[in-house]
């Protein structure tokens, strides 16, 4: 029962990564384009959009509902039945072949979602002591975070700490939220500055991105094969921080400019861990993008457009499946009749083999009363026992005979027909 329980789970898989692969091919190159085409829609409306694009990779791996699209060709009669009743002998030969690829695809994704689950073990590990190592933040900039946190509307500060341990600002702890900041940023930075990048931390946790960022992350993972699938996660994390730009220009009297100065001399850190949201740039690419953002921040602030975007995104990842476009109704009712019966139950072919061989036995059995009949005739005329009314009897007694014959023939002929258009349909 092992090998057919992995065959039918390894199947499964197989599919629902399939299909996920494809619709978020066209959700993510559906939301790129609105995104692209669209550039005045709030940062914090395409950070949603590309939420809701990973969202749906994870929605694919379920067995969800689908929205049927007639877009597949019509079959043919034949090919409508076989797909009624399953596969054929030749696809079944063609499906066992496949099935051993479709194992070790599975088995690859497997391993990949292992090495990909050790990574998050260790940085997991690293993140917690690095977290037990930090140190207290100043006082001067303790009090600059909390007036960051009222003006953010914050009910209390969190925690927020230096370590040596890390490259960019983060913020870990979806319960109980901690600020790690690096100690070289600090010593970097003017304390107006401090305070705008703790106003950036502190923003992460207003909108609750720690806990929304799992989606995008475990989608990533998931899907680690497909590119589209790392570029939602990162488009996402972008928008992300563009948003939290855009709080920090909007809620502490920072001028965009001076809020860019205080990006350039943050710089460039690296990847954050699956288990927090930071505030620097990975690449100096995303940095460039991010100071362009920064003009446009105060002028985003069309809502329409953002939901729009997110109606677009919600339309993209509802699940479809393609379907065959109706057959063409132009067959004859026999045909139609036939076809019904097929599709409903192969088993419906064997009450008509069993007719035939009946049928067959039926007629050897009158073959031999004739053949008795003919002897017992001659017998009679040899001995001349029978007189004319014997004669006419056994004529009339002739002809019933070869009227039956002939309609058991008849029947015979029909039923070897449809037994051949029967077993033609279900080879193909």
């Amino acid at each position: 029962m092992m090998p057919i329980a992995w065959d039918a789970w390894s199947s499964w898989v197989a599919g629902r990564l399939l299909a996920g692969s494809l619709q978020g091919a066209v959700a993510v190159a559906l939301v790129w384009l609105v995104c692209r085409r669209f550039p005045a829609i709030p940062a914090s409306g395409r950070a949603q959009a590309w939420w809701i694009v990973s969202l749906g990779l994870l929605l694919s791996l379920a067995s969800l509902p689908s929205l049927p699209i007639p877009l597949l060709p019509a079959p043919t009669t034949l090919v409508s039945v076989a797909l009624a009743n399953g596969v054929s002998d030749q696809h079944a030969a063609v499906g066992h072949r496949g099935r051993a690829w479709v194992n070790v695809t599975i088995a690859l994704w497997m391993a990949g979602v292992l090495v990909q689950l050790y990574r998050l073990v260790s940085a997991y590990a690293s993140l917690r002591g690095a977290v037990r190592r930090s140190a207290p933040l100043a006082e001067d900039d303790g009090a600059d975070a909390n007036r960051a946190a009222v003006a953010l509307g914050l009910t209390h500060t969190p925690r927020i700490r230096l370590s040596d341990e890390i490259e960019a600002p983060l913020v870990t702890g979806i319960v109980h939220p901690v600020v790690l900041i690096p100690s070289s940023a600090i010593d970097g930075l003017s304390p107006r500055e401090r305070a705008m990048l703790i106003g950036h931390e502190l923003a992460h946790i207003r909108r609750r991105d720690l806990l929304f960022a799992w989606v995008p992350a475990i989608a990533e993972r998931l899907f680690f094969f497909h590119p589209l699938a790392r570029l939602a996660a990162r488009e996402y994390a972008a928008e992300r921080e563009s948003a939290c730009d855009a709080i920090v220009l909007n809620t502490m009297d920072v001028a965009p400019q001076e809020y860019g100065r205080m990006l350039v001399r943050l710089g460039v850190g690296g990847l954050n861990p699956m288990f927090t949201v930071g505030g620097s740039s990975p690449s100096v690419s995303a940095l460039k993008r991010r100071l362009e953002m920064l003009h446009h921040a105060l002028a985003m602030r069309s809502s329409g457009a953002a939901i729009a975007v997110v109606i677009v995104a919600m339309m993209a990842v509802v699940p479809l499946r393609a379907v065959p476009r109706a057959a063409a109704r132009s067959h004859a009712p026999e045909n139609s009749n036939i076809e019904q019966a097929v599709a409903g139950h192969q088993g419906n072919i064997q009450p008509l083999r069993d007719a035939f061989v009946k049928l067959q036995a039926d007629m050897a059995t009158l073959s031999a009363r004739e053949r008795e009949l003919r002897s017992g005739h001659r017998r009679q005329q040899a001995d001349s026992l029978q007189g004319t009314v014997e004669d006419r009897r056994f004529a009339e007694r002739r002809r019933e005979l070869v009227a039956k014959e002939a309609e058991l023939e008849t029947t015979k002929q029909l039923l070897e027909n449809r037994l051949r258009e029967l077993t033609a349909g279900t080879s193909r």
